[in-house]
């Protein structure tokens, strides 16, 4: 059995922006869905923290199947041309196809971001926008290429989820990530907490599972969830209504261009303070 069609779509919608953005929305979902992948990584590996160093046979492994866990969480469908469609910021699924899962992992995060805290040889907190969730670099006894959960990931967290239309956004998200896993039971909230338990570590699925506790009671009051499971799966998320490309327009363009130009100009500028020291 599966999460009703209905109720994922219902829920899904609830996450959207109340004033979308789509720089900012894309920003903190796809921040908060690294987060997620790490942490669902995590479970799978029985660890606290991970090194992705691509020189070593784990840290290339663990990278790959990062790029795994973020394509569960972010993948509605294969297109038949081999298209991706994913969910790129919270209640909408980009179709465009430009942008893959992988890209959102291996070329935007492992070769940049990661990459430049592990050169630099110290700790740095990711994303600088609009918080930090993680520590990357030298996390792990002295080693490069390391991830770890940021020390106020907790506190964090609530500034990846502002602005969203939805009262009982814990509740929401887990059916949306819930949206493909096969149910025994029959209980609702039984299964939604098992879930959580399953797919992250003990210490966020027990941080979300308290939050969804929270919400329960006004949650059934919204929602008809007496018959809450369909015997098939049927992605709802790729209907017409919730799936659209993502275009962005000119201004962001350039708005994008100049903040990664700022980025790599304050790179080399610390890259020749780094020489004039040596010499």
């Amino acid at each position: 059995m599966y999460i009703h069609p209905a109720l994922v779509g219902k829920t899904f919608l609830r996450l959207l922006e109340s004033e979308p953005t789509a720089k900012t929305g894309v920003e903190r979902t796809t921040g908060l869905f690294r987060f997620l992948a790490f942490d669902a990584l995590c479970k799978l590996r029985g660890d606290n923290a991970l090194l992705l160093d691509p020189e070593t046979g784990i840290g290339h492994q663990n990278r790959e199947d990062l790029i795994t866990q973020y394509t569960k969480i972010a993948l509605v469908k294969l297109n038949n041309d081999r298209k991706e469609w994913i969910v790129d910021n919270l209640g909408s699924c980009n179709t465009d196809g430009r942008r893959t899962c992988n890209d959102k992992v291996a070329n935007d995060f492992l070769t940049t971001p990661l990459k430049k805290a592990s050169e630099s040889g110290e700790v740095l907190p990711y994303p600088k926008r609009p918080a930090s969730l993680v520590n990357l670099g030298i996390v792990i006894d002295g080693k490069p290429w390391g991830i770890s959960k940021h020390d106020n990931w907790q506190k964090n967290i609530y500034n990846f989820m502002s602005d969203r239309r939805s009262p009982f956004f814990w509740t929401d998200f887990a059916i949306f990530l819930a949206r493909n896993e096969e149910f025994a039971g029959k209980d609702f909230w039984e299964e939604l907490a098992g879930f959580l338990s399953s797919k992250f570590t003990e210490e966020l699925s027990g941080f979300w599972k308290v939050k969804i506790r929270f919400e329960k009671r006004k949650f059934s009051d919204k929602m008809d969830i007496k018959n809450w499971t369909s015997e098939t799966l049927v992605n709802e998320l790729s209907k017409d209504k919730y799936s659209k490309p993502r275009n962005v327009d000119k201004d962001e363009i350039i708005k994008t261009l100049r903040e990664e130009n700022a980025e790599l100009k304050a790179r080399g500028r610390e890259l020749e303070d780094e020489i004039d020291n040596k010499f």
